[in-house]
């Protein structure tokens, strides 16, 4: 039996990232992501604030590549499809504030990715 609200959002969570994602939404590995951030340092600070800002319990690791996968999913290379995807976003107003900044919630959904690789999170 499920006893909490947030007891119910973990099963969800839980059962949304056990589904396949599709044909081309595949976890997209640290390695891939490489480059997509011109300063990683820069990066992982922005994912460090932006997880921060996020309501407890804050999204894992998995679940952000889990997001970012299915946001990113085509056949284009996928630094073309993160560009092409934080424009949608900005155009769609799928953004969050981070330290002052706005960005596309993949963007920082990236930075956090990247801030839990470099803190060990992995």
């Amino acid at each position: 039996m499920i006893g909490t609200r947030r007891q119910l959002i973990r099963l969800v969570a839980g059962i949304l990232a056990a589904l396949p994602l599709g044909r081309r939404a595949h976890a997209i590995s640290l390695d891939d992501m490489a480059g997509l951030h011109a300063d990683d340092d820069a990066a992982a600070a922005i994912g460090d604030a932006y997880l921060r800002a996020q309501p407890t319990p804050r999204p894992t690791l998995q679940a952000l590549q889990a997001a970012v996968a299915a946001a990113l999913t085509g056949d284009a290379p996928l630094k073309a499809r993160f560009r092409t995807r934080v424009q949608a976003d900005f155009a769609a107003a799928r953004v969050v504030m981070v330290d002052g900044w706005m960005l596309s919630r993949v963007e920082a959904q990236t930075c956090a990715i990247t801030y839990l690789n470099f803190v060990g999170e992995v």
